[in-house]
Order: structure tokens, then sequence, then C-alpha cells
């Protein structure tokens, strides 16, 4: 007999229903046999997903449906909803941006400091009210300092970077991105130079606070601060980069930009999470991941950082 599968409806269910699967097929294979849930189905309910830039002026809110993974139903647009915003417990207008597939996406104006609180909530009769809240970061990462150098492996280039954090002695989390760019004709005297950035991934096989990275890169290159808090740190990261200046180009000016966040916690222990399912995927001996939501009745994330950016010049060549 074989057995047949339901559809996956909730990313929240596939890593407890894969090993299930796995010794479904080991048990039942060259069988077919069609099996009825016949449980308790529970009801849909809200998804918030929210990641605010603390210095940006404006920020969005997804509105989603989850429905029961054996439900016969499909996950819908929201309706009859009621989204609020409360900033340091006042008010704050929100409004319906656009929707998109089965999403709804909200928008509202930030003007948030260190500390602010941000709460978040959505009603509607069918699924009633969930909530989310967090609080910005205190303090951002201070970057001293960025060396670099080219290296090779196999017929590959490759970016080292070297990149000296100031950190306040909090308990801080963060998050690296790091982005390059290029132009080839130099700019004329009217003419302000904008950049291209091209977000890159990032390896960090060779830096022990990426704990547990997933194999030589970090999905969403997270880490906190326990192995150096209060103090400098160097972090000692690579991308996979062509080096332009073995090129032969005449002219070039050849740029990378490393953008550290700092987390909330609630961010950083959703995107670990996240890290951590990902890597229960890719090994079956792995044990099944709970996701992390800080949505109280419902599913997702709401989560605040802030961000400080630093550019260097790799390569040059020209007048």
């Amino acid at each position: 007999m074989k057995k047949k599968k339901n559809p996956q409806k909730s990313a929240l269910s596939a890593s407890s229903a894969f090993p299930i699967a796995i010794l479904a097929t080991i048990l039942l294979l060259g069988c077919e046999q069609y099996i009825d849930f016949t449980g308790r189905e529970l009801p849909p309910r809200i998804v918030v997903n929210s990641i605010i830039n603390a210095q940006s002026d404006s920020a969005r809110v997804k509105i989603s449906e989850s429905v029961f993974i054996f439900s016969d139903r499909q996950p819908a647009i929201v309706e009859d909803l009621d989204i609020q915003l409360h900033i340091n417990g006042v008010r704050q207008r929100i409004w319906k941006d656009e929707i998109v597939g089965i999403h709804t996406w909200g928008k509202f104006a930030t003007s948030l400091n260190p500390g602010d609180s941000i709460e978040i909530s959505a009603h509607t009769p069918t699924h009633g009210t969930v909530r989310g809240y967090d609080v910005v970061p205190h303090s951002t990462v201070e970057i001293r300092n960025i060396e670099h150098s080219w290296f090779r492996k196999g017929d590959r280039s490759h970016l080292r970077l070297f990149i000296t954090l100031r950190d306040n002695g909090e308990r801080n989390f963060y998050r690296i991105l790091v982005r390059t760019a290029q132009y080839f004709t130099p700019p004329t005297e009217d003419e302000e130079l904008d950049l291209w950035w091209i977000s890159q991934n990032v390896y960090v096989s060779d830096e022990i606070v990426f704990s547990r990275p997933g194999g030589n890169t970090s999905v969403f290159g997270v880490f906190n601060n326990n192995l150096f808090r209060g103090q400098e740190y160097t972090l000692n990261v690579y991308i996979e980069e062509w080096n332009l200046l073995e090129m032969g180009f005449d002219y070039v000016r050849q740029f990378v930009q490393v953008e550290i966040q700092t987390l909330s916690e609630n961010l950083y222990r959703s995107l670990r999470s996240q890290e951590a399912a990902l890597n229960a995927a890719n090994n079956l001996f792995e044990e099944p991941v709970t996701m992390f939501s800080n949505i109280e009745g419902g599913f997702g994330i709401l989560g605040v950082y802030t961000s400080m950016r630093v550019e260097k010049l790799v390569g040059e060549r020209g007048e």
C-alpha cells in the first residue's frame, strides 16, 4: 500500500510531519492506503509578521491566515480585519497598504527611540484577537574598523573581512549582512555616485561566535555577544567575490558594505529557530524544532532592530 500524503498548509508543522512521513514510507512501502483524519480540527489562526527597522520612517506588517494541516480549507485573505498599533501605549495610525495573494499588508509611520515599546494587535470575528509586543534595542553596535584580504579556494576568489566591533556591555544580539558594489567608468563632476549594492552569502566557518551556523554559512548571520560582552571583538568572515583588479580593467572601483544589526531578543530567537528548522530539515537525525513566535493567540513575529553600515573601498585602479 502507498500512503497518500495530505498537502502541507502550515510552515509551522513541516518539521514535525517530516519524521512521520519517513516512518510511514518505510513501513508501508509498496502499499496504497487512504487515511482520513478523524481528530479535532483546530480553528484557523491569524499570522502576524513585522520586522521593523527602528531607524526607518515607516514599516509594514503582514497579516495572513494559518489553517490546520489536515483541514480541507485553504488559507484565505483575512476578512473584517481590525489592526491596531500602539507605541509606548499611545495608539498610532495604521492603514491598509496592499493585498498580495492571501496576504494583507498594513503600513505605519515610525519614529522610534531606544527603549520604546511597540504593540500590534489584529482582530476578526472569526479568528479572535492576537497580539505581539517588542522593545527597541537600547543601543546600536559600533563598527570600529574593517580590514580585508583576498584569497582563492580552488578556482574561486574570496574576500575575507576582519570586522572590529565595539560592544557596550549589555546583553546584545546581532546580525551581519554584507553587500558589494562596483563601477567601471569615472563619474563626471556633476554626477552623484549611486552604487547598486548586491547582497552576498556570508561564510562563517572560521568564526566561533556563530555557534551553530549550519555548515560554513549562517542562513541569517545572527550571533550574540556572550564571548565579548563589553569589549572589542574582531569578526572573521568571508564572501565569494571576484577580485576585479586581476581582470584587466583600466578603471575600476570595488566596494564592500558591512551592516551590523542590533536585534531585539524576540527577533534573534525567531531567526535562530528558523535556522534550526532549516538544519533539521536537512538532517534526518535532528529533533523537530519548535518555531519561536511572540504573537499571543496566533503565530508569527513582531521584531525590532537598529543598524550601522560601513562601506570600504577594496579595489581601485585608474584616475
